[in-house]
């Protein structure tokens, strides 16, 4: 699983709609193992990835689900359900799933890898353990803050 985070206008919308072929991808530089997907129509690329914008439910069985910002105005035990579901498909049913996340101690909690754009760019992904540290966060956000591990956990205070 895993998650792309960044301040809203960065580009993860845009980026989850280029790789399900929703918007054109510039130069044929878009790959699934090793399988070129840019010249596939949108019907070609619909039988291995689902495309889920913020507002509408889970309906494909493909390989790669592509989930744009599903936690959002979802309450907290709601937000738990979708992320445990996410995670359920990429553990149990060994699904790749990519989500956009504004929640950084979900995405860290759930996510196998981070991605984190600014400015339609990607400035550094790789495992929670790895990549998330407040230099990063603050370079992202363009906002001072700090990680706290409590029980096992990363909480970020702004």
């Amino acid at each position: 699983m895993t998650s792309v985070m960044g301040r809203n206008g960065t580009g993860k919308s845009t980026f989850l709609k280029c790789l399900a072929g929703a918007v054109p991808v510039p130069k044929p530089s878009l790959f699934l193992d090793g399988r070129n997907l840019a010249p596939l129509r949108v019907g070609e690329r619909a039988r291995f990835i689902s495309y889920v914008p913020q507002e509408l439910t889970l309906a494909q069985s493909t390989e790669i689900f592509l989930l744009d910002e599903p936690t959002t105005f979802l309450d907290p035990k709601h937000e738990v359900e979708v992320m445990n579901l996410c995670w359920k498909l990429a553990l149990d049913k060994g699904k790749t799933v990519i989500v956009t996340l504004h929640n950084l101690e979900m995405a860290a909690k759930y996510s196998d890898v981070m991605v984190f754009m600014k400015e339609g760019k990607v400035v550094a992904s790789g495992r929670p353990d790895e990549v998330l540290n407040t230099d990063l966060l603050e370079q992202v956000y363009d906002l001072p803050m700090s990680i706290v591990t409590y029980d096992g956990r990363k909480i970020i205070l702004r």
